[in-house]
């Protein structure tokens, strides 16, 4: 089965938002979720770049929302701070990670409009990150 890769994700106003924005928007919720973690396992930015085995500059960059990064980074990154992937990718107004059945019962309380875009979202990080199935 094939991922159809425009999948159009919306602002609150209904407007479509760009490749771009929804990249930069990544790059920014990414970068957040990064400095969370990093600070609250007391790194500083110099000794966890030091850690992932990457350049301050570059790691600067990836909280500032300048740079992404390639799986391997990420994975380096999940391993330095002890948490998944998920963790650092899972909703901004959550500070810890929650159980299966807390997230569940979260998305309860969403609206159709929230899950129809979390749902546009994650498949398009699937898209992002997964390849095809040429089947």
């Amino acid at each position: 089965m094939k991922i159809k890769h425009e999948i159009e994700i919306h602002n609150k106003d209904g407007k479509i938002k760009d490749e771009k924005t929804i990249t930069q928007e990544m790059k920014e919720f990414f970068g957040k979720r990064a400095a969370f973690y990093r600070k609250r396992s007391k790194f500083t930015q110099e000794s966890f770049s030091e850690e992932v085995d990457i350049s301050t500059n570059f790691y600067a960059r990836i909280e500032n929302a300048n740079n992404f990064l390639s799986p391997q980074v990420l994975g380096s990154i999940c391993k330095s701070l002890d948490v998944s992937a998920y963790d650092l990718l899972q909703s901004s107004d959550e500070a810890e990670p929650v159980s299966r059945s807390e997230a569940f019962e979260k998305l309860k309380t969403k609206g159709e409009y929230q899950l129809d875009t979390m749902i546009k979202i994650l498949l398009y990080y699937r898209a992002f990150f997964c390849k095809e199935d040429d089947n």
